[in-house]
């Protein structure tokens, strides 16, 4: 194969890019001499782990006006990356305090850059003595169970990806949800439509459909190129009382980088729409995870769909 000198250094880019996106390694140096080309690199530790401690509030703002520690989750999270030397990667996280919760996964990435096979697993558990169990005025409102659990969720799915060209899969997740809840939490006075039909029961299971392009240059930290998500989801939500109703769930989400005045500019574009009557569990739609307004972390927004258009200017401070 032959280069121009253009077209060799885009090519050398290209490939440091590709190596540094294996996520297995701190530093990759490449540099040529002639029709030689080296290669270093730099390893990251194949098992790394640090304690973890957050606020369970919105923000640090809403923690702060009752500066009560007991509304915090603390624990560990730990990574086995490279396993068996073929880049499998083993995540494990473990919580206490306000959420207890409970968490591993395992995948096994493209073997090769075009025309290969993916797949990861996962199962989680979390359990909570208080639950959001209604919004009101666009803010969440709480109810403590001092007895048991209010809350006790456990989800699981297997995620099989095709990748027919080095930017681009698709994705098929077969998962399932169980929802169990505190009588209080649906009873009068509480929200008889956080789960399905009042019920103190609920199961989902469903099949997400993707399709994903990833053209950014630094997937951990994206100085440049984009990503687009499309997802097709039937969802299927029954409980123990009631017969079961299936929903459509549309969503696409779209991230630009470009550099710009010594930093890099994002634009994030985002949306979600189900069909049916959903409950509270899955009406959620914004303000409950990254799809935030900055400097609103403490409203949501409830309902069938939305969408979302958000931008930043990021820079080094060294």
């Amino acid at each position: 194969m032959q280069f121009d000198s253009a077209g060799l250094a885009a090519a050398i880019a290209e490939s440091r890019n590709r190596l540094i996106n294996l996520g297995i390694f701190n530093e990759v140096s490449l540099s040529h001499r002639l029709d030689t080309l080296q290669v270093d690199i730099r390893d990251r530790l194949p098992v790394f782990g640090y304690p973890r401690f957050a606020l369970a509030d919105r923000n640090f703002r809403q923690w702060w006006e009752t500066r009560d520690f007991s509304r915090t989750v603390y624990g560990i999270w730990g990574l086995w990356r490279n396993v068996g030397g073929w880049n499998h990667r083993l995540t494990l996280q473990l919580l206490h305090g306000y959420t207890e919760w409970a968490e591993l996964s395992y995948r096994v990435p493209f073997r090769r850059q075009d025309k290969s096979w993916s797949w990861t697993a996962r199962t989680q558990f979390t359990a909570n003595h208080e639950v959001w169990y209604k919004t009101e005025n666009n803010r969440l409102q709480f109810l403590n169970v001092d007895r048991n659990w209010g809350q006790v969720q456990w989800n699981g799915g297997l995620t099989l990806a095709y990748r027919p060209t080095f930017y681009t899969w698709l994705e098929a997740e077969p998962a399932w949800q169980y929802f169990r809840v505190a009588d209080t939490v649906v009873a009068n006075g509480g929200n008889s439509r956080y789960l399905q039909h009042g019920s103190t029961r609920q199961n989902a299971s469903w099949l997400a459909l993707r399709l994903v392009r990833d053209k950014r240059i630094r997937r951990d930290y994206p100085v440049n190129g984009s990503l687009l998500r499309l997802e097709l989801r039937p969802m299927r939500i029954s409980t123990p009382a009631s017969e079961a109703t299936t929903h459509l769930w549309l969503s696409a989400r779209y991230s630009v980088y470009k550099p710009l005045a010594g930093g890099v500019w994002a634009f994030g574009a985002y949306s979600r729409y189900a069909t049916g009557v959903l409950p509270y569990t899955y009406g959620r739609v914004m303000g409950y995870g990254a799809d935030y307004v900055r400097g609103y972390e403490a409203y949501v927004a409830d309902g069938n769909g939305y969408a979302l258009f958000k931008t930043a200017w990021r820079f080094p401070l060294w």
